[in-house]
């Protein structure tokens, strides 16, 4: 797939607000870690509505990235996404992981 993606981050508020536009795969992955792994003790909302491509890679980043955050004391979990994500993360049997609390 493509290398496009971009992360805006709203950090000024509480929750933290991501949203992620375009394709979150094995190679901008390390855009959202770099992204998103300084906030690991905050509380982190994301919205993946406009993505329009997600692949295993960017799942174990997601589900890395809410580990991390959990044991640091913060929180990160998806608070929308397209038919396309949601589907994607039901097949991987995780969509209820990263949708909770």
């Amino acid at each position: 797939m493509g290398t496009d993606l971009r992360i805006d981050v709203l950090a000024g508020i509480r929750p933290v607000l991501a949203r992620m536009h375009g394709e979150l795969d094995l190679h901008t992955c390390p855009e959202v870690i770099a992204a998103l792994a300084p906030l690991s003790g905050a509380q982190v909302e994301l919205d993946l509505e406009p993505l329009s491509f997600l692949d295993s890679s960017g799942i174990g980043t997601l589900l890395a990235l809410r580990t991390a955050a959990l044991r640091a004391g913060g929180g990160l979990r998806v608070i929308a996404c397209s038919p396309l994500v949601a589907r994607t993360l039901d097949l991987a049997g995780c969509r209820h992981v990263l949708t909770g609390p």
